[in-house]
This record gives C-alpha cells, sequence and structure tokens, in this order.
C-alpha cells in the first residue's frame, strides 16, 4: 500500500513567499447623476501586472493541507474610458494594492500536489476623485506543487473580490480577479 502524504517533502510550519500577480478589474458605473461623471451601466476593463508578498503558517497533517496567511499586493491596475455623460473626463478608479488574510485548505491527491481553496478578506486601496479603502471577502482556488526534497513550494491560484469604488457622483461596481504564481520557502525539517 502507498501512502501519499504532503508530509513526505513539505514541511509543517513557518512560511514566506513572493508572487507575481495579473489583475482583471471588471468595473460598471452606478451613476445617478446624468450631468457629470460616467454614464449610469458604464463599462471598464483593465489587465495589468503586479507583484506581491506573503507570511504565514502551514500544517500537513496526513493528506490534508491548511494554512493560514497575511499578505501585501501591489495590483497596478485602473478603470478608464467610462463613457461620460457629458465631454468632461470623468473620474477613472485606480487600485492601488490591496492586503489582508486568508486560509487555504486542501487535499493531496498525488505526492507533492496538492489542489485548495482560499477563503479571506482584503482592503483595496482604490483611489478615483478621493482616495479610499474598502474592505471586502474574497474567494478562490489553487494548486500547490511541493518541489521533491526541498522546503520549495511553487503555487498557483486566482481569487475574485467584489467592491463599490465610491466617486463624487456614484459608484463603480467593481469585480476584481487576481491571478498568482509564487514560490514559497517553508521554515521547517
Amino acid at each position: 500500500m502507498i501512502l501519499f502524504s504532503s508530509q513526505s517533502q513539505a514541511a509543517s510550519g513557518l512560511f514566506v513567499g513572493l508572487d507575481a500577480l495579473h489583475s482583471q478589474a471588471r468595473n460598471k458605473a452606478d451613476n445617478s447623476s446624468t450631468l457629470l461623471g460616467p454614464r449610469d451601466g458604464a463599462k471598464s476593463n483593465s489587465n495589468n501586472e503586479g507583484y506581491g508578498a506573503n507570511l504565514g503558517v502551514r500544517v500537513d497533517p496526513l493528506f490534508l493541507f491548511a494554512s493560514a496567511e497575511v499578505f501585501y499586493e501591489r495590483l497596478n491596475s485602473s478603470a478608464r474610458g467610462f463613457t461620460q455623460n457629458t465631454s468632461s473626463a470623468g473620474p477613472n478608479v485606480e487600485l492601488n494594492d490591496r492586503y489582508g488574510a486568508k486560509a487555504n485548505l486542501g487535499i493531496t491527491v498525488l505526492p507533492w500536489l496538492t489542489p485548495f481553496v482560499t477563503y479571506g478578506v482584503a482592503s483595496v486601496k482604490y483611489g478615483t476623485d478621493v482616495s479610499n479603502r474598502r474592505a471586502t471577502p474574497l474567494y478562490g482556488v489553487g494548486i500547490l506543487f511541493d518541489i521533491p526534497l526541498t522546503n520549495l513550494s511553487i503555487k498557483a491560484d486566482y481569487d475574485i473580490q467584489k467592491f463599490n469604488a465610491h466617486y463624487q457622483d456614484g459608484q463603480s461596481e467593481t469585480q476584481l480577479g487576481v491571478a498568482h504564481l509564487g514560490v514559497t520557502y517553508t521554515f521547517g525539517d
């Protein structure tokens, strides 16, 4: 009988990680004014690259994987080009960065290979005609590959976060999707 255990290679314990990010922001204007700002229902999308760092703790009992982490991500994303009510320029929604905490839970399906789900909360810093922060839940899925005979892992995941970015005459309903590809180092055996 062969036992597949995530502990056979990756140590449980404290970990640090670095990620490359690809973020996609889908924005829809919700504007009650017919004179100023984006036209109600106007849409704007953007795709941008960024980076992130995380710190957490990981446990791998038997076939299970669980981790809790705090993270910071530089998003560099913006929503420009909303159809305007007038010829004047309206607000752009700039998604600058976000930080938060999340938990990951998965099951080892092959040695060193673990799909997982993630859930957490993140505070997004955005700028329109004012700068603000919005904290909302995020959720997603990912896969973890533990590199044999090392304490290194490669992690790929995707999460979604929805929130409203307020500006002077309305708000933008924003859906932020972030794809991560990163490496983590787990301190331990």
